[in-house]
């Protein structure tokens, strides 16, 4: 009798999908940070879409290293790229030979921010940063007081459970068991964009090299002082 109840069950799982129950947020969080961990590297193309901003985008992200592209044609290619190498931030067209060094982290700096903070920041200039650490919270310091956990889903393709924030309920994420990321994003903005929304449109965690995150070899590096000092010149 035992056997044929515990036949019926996996039946039943298989059909319906069986997940894992969660009383909290932070909860949730500690399995999907097992989840990217057992993943490793992701590669991840989204739209992002706002007020008076709609793009397409291409993700690298290799632990505390990622490569941003930009398409302006649906993601047929892509040319504008922003790079982190886990120490300097690079923005360059792939069209051009020239690539300027962005002293993101020598402004944090001089603002007296910390590193711990300043590698906090690295992970959100990448467009795609929101995606990989939604439970990422460096207000309260507690996840629980922040975010809520909602309802399953289904988000562009891909099954989901919605997350909003309490302080502002129309800010919400789906996250994916499966991937461990959001696949969908809705946040207001302080800026002229007001609300952004990103969509996922597809995930890879196929192994990325080390070379995808290190400038071309032909790249001429100049500073953001070295810029002015051109202007000023003509």
């Amino acid at each position: 009798m035992k056997k044929h109840i515990w036949l019926l069950l996996i039946s039943v799982c298989l059909l319906t999908g069986c997940t894992k129950q969660y009383s909290s947020v932070s909860e949730y969080s500690t399995d999907m940070n097992k989840v990217r961990n057992k993943l490793g590297d992701y590669t991840i193309e989204a739209t992002i879409s706002s007020n008076d901003v709609n793009g397409y985008y291409k993700s690298f992200i290799k632990n505390n290293k990622w490569r941003a592209e930009g398409s302006k044609d649906n993601g047929n290619t892509y040319n504008t790229v922003i790079l982190y190498d886990g120490n300097k931030v690079y923005a360059y067209e792939k069209n051009k030979n020239i690539a300027i060094d962005m002293p993101i982290k020598e402004m944090l700096k001089q603002s007296n921010v910390d590193n711990e903070k300043a590698e906090f920041v690295m992970k959100f200039i990448n467009p795609m940063g929101i995606l990989i650490y939604w439970d990422l919270d460096n207000i309260s310091g507690n996840i629980d007081g922040s975010w809520q956990i909602g309802t399953k889903s289904k988000k562009n393709g891909f099954d989901c459970r919605m997350i909003s924030y309490k302080l502002s309920p129309s800010d919400e994420v789906c996250v994916s068991d499966k991937y461990g990321i959001a696949v969908y994003a809705k946040l207001t903005t302080k800026t002229k964009h007001g609300v952004m929304e990103i969509n996922v449109k597809n995930i890879d965690n196929t192994p990325i090299s080390e070379q995808e995150f290190e400038l071309p070899s032909e790249m001429r590096v100049y500073s953001m002082m070295d810029l002015l000092k051109g202007m000023l010149k003509k």
